[in-house]
């Protein structure tokens, strides 16, 4: 082969891996990332909470439940994955559904639960929920 045959395959191969890598990051690249406080106790009575900046999980009983609904909203103009996480002593005690697929313009309802077992400590469990927004 000649060189300038070489050189032509070689800026080619790259033109592809650039034109490739583009692709598979702008299809998988995070779009936004929300954190909430989420906080709930344990203790001898059931009561509810509300408060603009955080999740209030409420008060349960030892082997109780609560539950609380969480909006996630989709502005973007194409479908999008939202990946869920929970951080901090309150995560064994809250179940939520880890992905959901968002549609364009929709507002779809996530339920969080907060369950704990009937030997659970009486006190006050808190952490992080981390809403991770990526196009699908």
């Amino acid at each position: 082969m000649k060189i300038k045959q070489v050189i032509i395959i070689i800026i080619i191969v790259v033109l592809l891996s650039i034109g490739i890598s583009s692709y598979i990051f702008s299809r998988t690249q995070v779009l936004n990332v929300q954190e909430f406080s989420i906080v709930g106790k344990v203790g001898t009575k059931y009561g509810i909470g509300f408060n603009g900046t955080q999740i209030l999980m409420g008060s349960i009983t030892p082997g109780g439940k609560g539950i609380r609904h969480l909006n996630a909203t989709n502005t973007f103009p194409f479908e999008v994955e939202v990946y869920f996480q929970i951080y901090g002593n309150i995560s064994d005690y809250i179940s939520i559904e880890r992905v959901v697929q968002v549609e364009p313009g929709e507002i779809k309802n996530v339920d969080i639960f907060f369950e704990v077992p009937d030997d659970t400590k009486h006190g006050k469990y808190s952490g992080t929920l981390r809403a991770i927004y990526k196009r699908k």
